[in-house]
Parts: C-alpha cells; sequence; structure tokens
C-alpha cells in the first residue's frame, strides 16, 4: 500500500520530464512560444487521467469507463471555451489576404510585359511612352548630353511615405516576414533573421529592395551561417509585384528605432565583409553593366577627357594595367569580383585613406561614378562588357 500511495509524485516528476522535453524539443524545431504552450498543455492535462490509471484498488472509481470518458469530457470543454475566448481566424480576413497576394501576381505580369515591349520598342529605336508623357530625344540613359548621357548630382532620399509604409506593413504580414525577423522583441524564431527595429537607419532603401529580391545582395553582421544557408527566401522576385515591393521597402526604410538592437549589413570587399555608410549603399543602375553608351562615357571620364583633375588611367594605366606602384590591377578578375557594387561605388567616391585615391564624390556626380566603374570592370572580362557576371 505505501509504494502504490507513493505514485503520484513519480507520475508528476514523469509529466514534469515529459512537459520540459516537450517545451525545448518543439523551441529546437523552431515552433513558436504559443505553439510551445498548447504542446505542454497538453501533457498536463493528462496528470489527472495518468493518477486515476494509477489509483490504487481503494481509490480507484467504481466505474472507470464513466470516470474516463468524464475526464475527457471535461477536457473537451475546456479546450472548446478557449476556442472561443482565444483570438479567432476570420475567414474574409484570409480571403483579402489571398486577394491582395493574386493583385500582386497580375501586376507583376503586367510589369514584365510592359518591360518586354520597353525592350523590342528599344531596339527598333522606339521610345514606349504613357499616354501624355512626353519622350526623351533619346532611349538611353540621361538623353541629350555627349555621348547621350546627363551628369547630374544624387538626389537626396526623401522620408518614406507614411500611407505607402502603412501599406508595406500589411505586406509584411501578408508574407509573414515576421517568422523570421523580430519587431519591439516580437516574432520571430531565434538564428533565423536579425531584428529589424533600426533597419531604416543602417540600410538605404535601394539596398533593401536588392536584398528583398536577392538574399546575397549583403550578409547581416552575426548572421553569417544564415547567410550561407540562404535562410531568407529567394524567391520573392517571382511572387512579389512591384507595387508590393515598394510599398514593403517604404515600410523597412520607415523602421528607424536608434539604440535598438539591429545588427549592421556588410557588404563584399577585397579583403571580406565590410561595414559601408549608408550613404554609398547603392547599386549600379540596371543595364548599365553593357550599355555601350555608359562604357563610353566611362573611358572618357577614366581617360581625363571630361575633367583634367580626375584621369584614372594616370595611376591605373590606359588599359587597366597600374603604372603608379599600389595602384590597383583592372585586368585581375578575381579580385574585381570580390568587390560588390556598393563597395565600388563607396571607394570611388570617398578614396582610400592613406593611399593615392583621392574622393571623386565632389567631382563626380552619382552618374559619372557609377560610369567610371563599369568602364573599369571591362578590363578584367577582356574588354567584353557582355560577360560581366553581375
Amino acid at each position: 500500500m505505501p509504494e502504490r500511495s507513493s505514485g503520484w509524485w513519480r507520475t508528476l516528476l514523469w509529466t514534469g520530464a515529459i512537459a520540459f522535453g516537450v517545451w525545448f524539443g518543439a523551441g529546437a524545431v523552431g515552433f513558436p512560444v504559443l505553439f510551445r504552450w498548447f504542446f505542454v498543455g497538453y501533457v498536463l492535462l493528462a496528470y489527472p487521467f495518468y493518477l486515476l490509471l494509477d489509483a490504487g484498488p481503494g481509490r480507484r472509481p467504481r466505474r472507470p469507463l464513466l470516470a474516463i470518458l468524464g475526464f475527457f469530457l471535461a477536457v473537451s470543454a475546456l479546450l472548446t471555451a478557449a476556442g472561443f475566448l482565444l483570438p479567432q481566424y476570420d475567414p474574409r480576413v484570409e480571403q483579402e489576404k489571398i486577394r491582395r497576394l493574386q493583385q500582386a501576381a497580375l501586376e507583376k505580369e503586367e510589369a514584365r510585359r510592359l518591360e518586354t515591349l520597353r525592350q523590342l520598342a528599344a531596339k527598333q529605336g522606339l521610345q514606349l511612352v504613357r499616354a501624355g508623357e512626353t519622350p526623351t530625344a533619346s532611349g538611353g540613359p540621361g538623353a541629350g548630353a555627349p555621348a547621350g548621357l546627363v551628369a547630374t548630382a544624387a538626389p537626396k532620399p526623401a522620408a518614406p511615405d507614411p500611407k505607402l509604409a502603412a501599406q508595406g506593413q500589411q505586406v509584411y504580414n501578408d508574407y509573414e516576414c515576421y517568422n523570421c525577423h523580430k519587431l519591439g522583441g516580437k516574432g520571430g524564431v531565434k538564428r533565423r533573421g536579425p531584428e529589424l527595429d533600426d533597419i531604416g537607419s543602417l540600410a538605404s532603401a535601394e539596398i533593401l529592395r536588392a536584398k528583398i529580391l536577392d538574399p546575397f545582395v549583403f550578409l547581416t553582421e552575426g548572421y553569417e551561417e544564415e547567410y550561407k544557408k540562404v535562410i531568407m527566401p529567394d524567391d520573392f522576385k517571382d511572387r512579389m509585384g512591384p507595387k508590393e515591393l515598394d510599398a514593403l521597402t517604404a515600410y523597412l526604410v520607415s523602421l528607424q528605432a536608434p539604440g535598438q538592437k539591429t545588427p549592421k549589413p556588410l557588404f563584399r570587399g577585397p579583403k571580406g565583409w565590410v561595414a559601408i555608410p549608408q550613404e554609398f549603399q547603392r547599386a549600379m543602375p540596371k543595364g548599365w553593366w553593357t550599355d555601350e553608351k555608359v562604357i563610353a562615357r566611362g573611358k572618357q571620364i577614366y581617360e581625363g577627357a571630361v575633367r583634367s583633375d580626375v584621369t584614372c588611367a594616370a595611376c591605373h594605366g590606359r588599359d587597366g594595367q597600374p603604372i603608379l606602384t599600389g595602384a590597383r590591377d583592372f585586368r585581375d578578375q578575381a579580385f574585381v569580383e570580390k568587390m560588390s557594387d556598393p563597395y565600388w561605388f563607396w571607394r570611388v567616391s570617398e578614396g582610400i585613406p592613406q593611399t593615392a585615391m583621392t574622393a571623386l564624390k565632389d567631382k563626380l556626380s552619382e552618374e559619372e561614378r557609377w560610369q567610371v566603374i563599369a568602364y573599369q570592370h571591362t578590363f578584367s572580362h577582356g574588354g567584353k562588357a557582355e560577360e560581366h557576371a553581375h
């Protein structure tokens, strides 16, 4: 009898051990905290049932079948009550979410068709413009200046439109970004993705937009293993429409909370990953790597034909073979491809401390800096711009 009467605490210990195992096991495979509590609750609800089965002859109900049935009815009533009290999924909400995603897919397809039409028109020397628009003098970038290009200063980034940012928050929720990222300490599974509370202060809008489409655009400090495993989905470029992308980018830019825990974005450089000031987190304009007009203009800048005080060839050589000791050899493809777009733009803009490479941001516009970078890259590809793997 004493041994039988002490069985309750052994059952309690076993139940507790199982509950702990379920809690940590569910956490290890990535279940949110709410689900982990539900699982533990199921284990603990079974404890009275175990006691009932383990009860001694004097304590065991005379009608065990009715007792077991009563137990399960009580548990069912408890779960049903919890179901009514806890927030429920509204089918209308889910239907609206599906409608938004379908609309985004239609907009993406429309944008793809429009881009195809633009490319076909460009091959025929024509421009595709909307009703009421005035076509430019040339189909190339910045038409009208020498070599068909205009050198203009980069506009300052405008604050995100609050309405667009609000739409972006809905996109954030629709695509369930909270499963991997935390905001205000909520959401996110540990080690999947970084906190985003202050991402708008650390990353530019352009680079955030690029990151959504391509997870390899930058590495988040402290998330090296997740970067290698490509934890971030790489199919948003196929699933997300242009308007959704604009809205989500605006929302991310609006997330500015200095002092909050948000790791810095890092970019590829010749000696590894480096942090780059936000104003230089830019990417080569679409199509410029292989645009003949862009490269021709870049050659003029490189050789000093545009500005006498900017002559890259004086140090790096007219063919990319350095003349000045310490100057980079632009013919070295392995070296050139180690550097990301933002790193190139940063170094051309700011120069390199304690070297002969001076800052060009006050001498060349943003457009001109990208043009000379595009030309410099041709040296590492045998002068064939179309072979630039980018």
